[in-house]
Parts: structure tokens; C-alpha cells; sequence
């Protein structure tokens, strides 16, 4: 059940608010503009970072200029070297070892020692900014990002492919994507985009959200449910997504909401 300030918005589903955003080669990569390796710089730990993750005892922080700082004991930091000089926004694991940074230009890192080292393993000078991924299994995965973008890997993100999907047709930035407590895949993003997918991402179902304001990540919130954040300090929660009512991707129209 979803609750927004008590407030029903749907025929089941309630919303409760509570108030607190490849290439070939890497000499190839080198000599295409935006892709020159990051900068070493003694005050790279005063960069803009935008996001940071615990993998055992290692923090990982990554953002502006291509920057991947790491730590071990949280106090001292050291910069490791970047394939790429492009904005990063998001470090994500699969396990101990192997790890994703992305970033603008559908620029997408991959390490297989805990963030140590990093290398190419996909770029789109013509893409968009990709903001988060999941990996399902050992395998296959999903990318996510501006305006729709959605990209994914059979292959244990060696390499990444455009998917079509309903979210081209929205059009909005996507945000977050997730597995939730029962196995299903769950996205936020722009102007309260929220979808639902029972069968690994081959579908989705457009959920009839609570707000029309982006929506920046989301957390398992129990067996089906889900806790979900955005601008303004809106959060909201829902008890059991299973129930929610749905909306209609062919005539949905985010400046209605």
C-alpha cells in the first residue's frame, strides 16, 4: 500500500510521503576528444565527487575531470588513474572485486581488482549521460540514463547495447534502477517516472506515481516495496508495488502531473 500524506492517488495503491536529486581501442580512446585520461592531481580530493561506495573495507568516490578516489581507512585519500577526463556520476559492484563508474558520453569503467585499476569498456561520444546500473547476475545488466537512455550486457559488461524500450517514447532522465526484495526490477527518475519490471527488464509496467517532481534513488523497502527520493526532500514509500495502479505510457504526459 502507497500513502502520499494520506492522500489517495490511485484505485489500489496508496503513497505515504515523509518529509525530510565501445570503443576499439584505447589508443583509440586517447585520441577522441572528451576521452583523454584524467589529470593526476595532488588536489584532485577537492573535486566535485558524486557519488561514493563501501566495497569491503575500500571507499570509492568518483566525479568531475574523470576523477576515482579511493581510501582504505576513510581519512586518507589517493587519486588511481581514469581512462577518461569526462564528469563520472555513479560506482557500483557487483562483488568484491569487479566494479562500474559512469559517466557523460555513455562512458562506461570497469575494474576487476576492488577499483585499483580501471579500463574503457564503453563510449558513446554521441550518447547521453548514463547515472546508474544493475547487475543481475554474473552476466547480464542494465545501464541507465538521460533522456531515456537504456543500455545492456549479456556478457558481464564487457560490452553494452541500446535497448528499446517504452522509457524512449518518455523521454525523460532515469535515474535509479534496482532489484527489489522479490526480484523485480524497479526505475526512478525525471518528473516522478516510475516502472516495474517482473521478468528481468525484457518489460514495464509505468506506475501511476505520487509526484511529478525527479526522483534521484530508490531502496528495497521490504518483500515488494519500495522507498523512493527526490527534489524538494519528497520522500515517499510503498508497501507493495504489486498493487499499484498503472499508468498508460502511450498518452502519459509528465507536464500534467
Amino acid at each position: 500500500m502507497m500513502r502520499r500524506a494520506g492522500m489517495v492517488l490511485g484505485a489500489a495503491c496508496f503513497f505515504t510521503a515523509i518529509n525530510t536529486q565501445v570503443i576499439a581501442s584505447e589508443a583509440e580512446a586517447l585520441a577522441t576528444p572528451g576521452l583523454s585520461p584524467a589529470l593526476s592531481a595532488p588536489k584532485a580530493v577537492q573535486e566535485k565527487l558524486l557519488d561514493i561506495t563501501l566495497i569491503g573495507e575500500r571507499l570509492i568516490s568518483v566525479g568531475d575531470q574523470g576523477v576515482i578516489l579511493i581510501s582504505d581507512d576513510g581519512a586518507a585519500w589517493r587519486q588511481v588513474d581514469s581512462p577518461v577526463s569526462v564528469m563520472l556520476t555513479r560506482v557500483r559492484f557487483s562483488n568484491a572485486k569487479q566494479g562500474y563508474v559512469l559517466g557523460y558520453d555513455g562512458v562506461i569503467l570497469k575494474t576487476d581488482d576492488a577499483g585499483q585499476s580501471w579500463r574503457l569498456v564503453h563510449h558513446n561520444p554521441q550518447g547521453r549521460a548514463l547515472f546508474d546500473l544493475l547487475m543481475l547476475d554474473g552476466k547480464r545488466g542494465f545501464a541507465v540514463g538521460g533522456y531515456g537512455t537504456f543500455l545492456k550486457t549479456t556478457d558481464g559488461g564487457e560490452s553494452w547495447q541500446p535497448v528499446e524500450t517504452m522509457f524512449d517514447q518518455l523521454g525523460m532522465h532515469l535515474n535509479a534502477v534496482l532489484k527489489l526484495g522479490d526480484g523485480a526490477v524497479f526505475i526512478a527518475g525525471e518528473r516522478g517516472v516510475m516502472a516495474r519490471s517482473t521478468d528481468q527488464g525484457e518489460t514495464w509496467l509505468l506506475l501511476d506515481a505520487p509526484y511529478g517532481g525527479s526522483l534521484f534513488g530508490a531502496i528495497p523497502y521490504g518483500e515488494q516495496g519500495v522507498l523512493v527520493y527526490g527534489m524538494r526532500g519528497n520522500v515517499f514509500s510503498a508497501d507493495d508495488l504489486a498493487n499499484c495502479g498503472l499508468a498508460d505510457p502511450e498518452i502519459w504526459d509528465p507536464y500534467l502531473r
